[in-house]
C-alpha cells in the first residue's frame, strides 16, 4: 500500500475511536460513573477557583498598569451571570 492509504486508514481508525469513546462517555452508565469520579477528584472547589481568578486578574492589572485586563474580567463575570 502507498503512504496516503496508510494515512487514510489511520485517520479513519482515529475518528472511529473518538466516536466510540464519545458514545461510551455520553450514553452509557460507565461514562456517567467516570464523570462522577472525575468530578470528585477536583481538590479545589469552584468558588475558590473564581476567587483565585479574580485575584489573578487584579494582580495582572496592577502589575501591567493595564485597566483593560480588569475590565475584561468584569465583563466576563457579567456575561456568566446573564446580563
Amino acid at each position: 500500500m502507498k503512504r496516503y492509504q496508510y494515512a487514510l486508514i489511520l485517520t479513519a481508525a482515529m475518528v472511529g475511536g473518538v466516536g466510540i469513546g464519545l458514545y461510551v462517555i455520553k450514553e452509557t452508565e460507565f461514562g456517567s460513573s467516570i464523570k462522577s469520579k472525575l468530578g470528585h477528584l477536583s481538590p479545589i472547589p469552584r468558588e475558590a477557583v473564581q476567587t483565585m481568578s479574580e485575584e489573578v486578574a487584579m494582580r495582572a492589572a496592577q502589575a501591567t498598569h493595564n485597566p483593560r485586563i480588569n475590565q475584561a474580567w468584569i465583563e466576563k463575570q457579567w456575561e456568566e451571570v446573564g446580563y
